[in-house]
């Protein structure tokens, strides 16, 4: 575990900054609902793709271990 082991995350639901304390060997859930294409992709599709990929990969890199799932929803019309 790196010495880095506070991160503050923006807590929509509180509308507050809010403190995460990481732990040796604790596990974070994220699960993100990916876009759901209708035309073209641009870029307000793919930001929160990226935003959470950094957050991920800084998880890890914090040695925390990190169950990331996320769904793409891509609709198919003739």
């Amino acid at each position: 575990m790196s010495d880095l082991t506070r991160l503050q995350l923006f807590n929509s639901l509180k509308k507050k900054i809010s403190q995460l304390n990481l732990q040796p060997d604790q596990v974070i859930n994220i699960y993100l609902c990916g876009p759901t294409v209708y035309d073209h992709i641009h870029i307000g599709n793919l930001r929160p793709v990226i935003v959470f990929d950094v957050l991920y990969r800084l998880l890890l890199h914090l040695g925390v271990k990190v169950n990331y799932i996320q769904n793409i929803t891509i609709l198919m019309t003739k």
